[in-house]
């Protein structure tokens, strides 16, 4: 079985989760209750919250739902509100905050958080994929090593190269198991060789920076309607 090695720099990786932590307590909210009627839907946690989607992808049909601090299974729950056909679109960033969850759990190996992430974007996806014409699953982003500037952490560095296995993990899954869930994988455009954020790409190593949402806009432009 895959694990993690545990070494004396756990210190490390705790001020990590405590400053994730911190960076994520922000109040879940709930949608509108108005029904939305249009082509594209962004969906998802602080990374969306941040996002300039109106100002990147101006004259289009848009509604823009995201909340700091959110976990998949909240952001599935905010996601069911939308009638089915409400919107062509639904483009979906989720994850940040339930891996620095399942990182936090010192004894928990690297199969046993894969599985519960993919098992919680599994329901996520299943109800988005009802609902919607087509949806996009974004990766999971980057850890910069500004947060943890300790190399020397062996449990750091193995969380954050899991974050590729599980971006690998989903984009197989979606594949395998949806027709109309395409993944768009961002990750190595903001990564270093390492798996850190390039500096330039995040405002304080978990958000993305003005140049890092010029990227992903980029990417995802070619599939907002």
């Amino acid at each position: 079985m895959i694990g993690f090695i545990c070494t004396k720099a756990h210190r490390h990786l705790l001020f990590v989760l405590f400053f994730l932590s911190a960076c994520s307590k922000t109040a879940i909210v709930e949608l509108p209750e108005e029904e939305f009627k249009g082509t594209n839907v962004f969906i998802g946690d602080s990374h969306v919250a941040g996002w300039e989607v109106r100002e990147y992808y101006a004259g289009k049909s848009l509604g823009v739902y995201g909340v700091g601090g959110e976990r998949i299974r909240h952001i599935q729950t905010r996601l069911e509100k939308f009638v089915i056909g409400s919107a062509d679109n639904c483009f979906i960033i989720a994850g940040t905050n339930d891996f620095v969850e399942s990182t936090r759990d010192l004894q928990l190996s690297l199969e046993e958080m894969l599985d519960r992430m993919l098992a919680a974007y599994s329901r996520l996806l299943d109800s988005a994929s009802v609902r919607f014409e087509k949806v996009y699953m974004i990766s999971l982003f980057p850890i910069g090593q500004a947060v943890n500037p300790d190399y020397s952490c062996q449990r750091c560095i193995e969380a954050y190269q899991a974050i590729n296995i599980v971006n690998d993990s989903l984009q197989t899954r979606i594949a395998r198991d949806y027709q109309n869930v395409f993944f768009i994988n961002v990750t190595p455009i903001l990564a270093d060789s390492k798996g850190y954020f390039i500096n330039e790409n995040t405002s304080d190593g978990i958000h993305l920076s003005s140049r890092g949402y010029d990227i992903l806009s980029s990417k995802v432009n070619p599939y907002v309607r």
